[in-house]
């Protein structure tokens, strides 16, 4: 990727307040794709009602990656062997504590 695509694409990330590297490099990305470098030229942070709706449009990359995974329907797992384990650990804690005290 070009410098001059991803300077724009950290200004285009900054002019509507996503602060994010992963906001930053999606624009970058999608100026690189369109090869139009100077599109994005840095200015004030969205402060007016139609800077906060193209800021609302801004999706982060992990955001989106987990939206296109599809459903987990995997069964919850079983905690029964944890709790087991803890009831075994805890009665040879006592033991331990009962040889060491006698």
């Amino acid at each position: 990727m070009q410098h001059d695509h991803v300077v724009a694409g950290l200004a285009a990330a900054l002019q509507v307040g996503a602060l994010t590297a992963d906001a930053a490099a999606l624009e970058a990305r999608r100026i690189a794709d369109n090869d139009e470098p100077t599109s994005a030229k840095p200015r004030r942070r969205a402060t007016t009602e139609a800077d906060r709706a193209v800021a609302a449009t801004v999706t982060s990359l992990t955001q989106r990656r987990l939206a296109q995974l599809p459903k987990d329907t995997r069964p919850m797992p079983d905690v029964s062997i944890v709790e087991l384990f803890g009831e075994v650990l805890l009665d040879k804690i006592d033991k331990l504590v009962e040889c060491r005290d006698h």
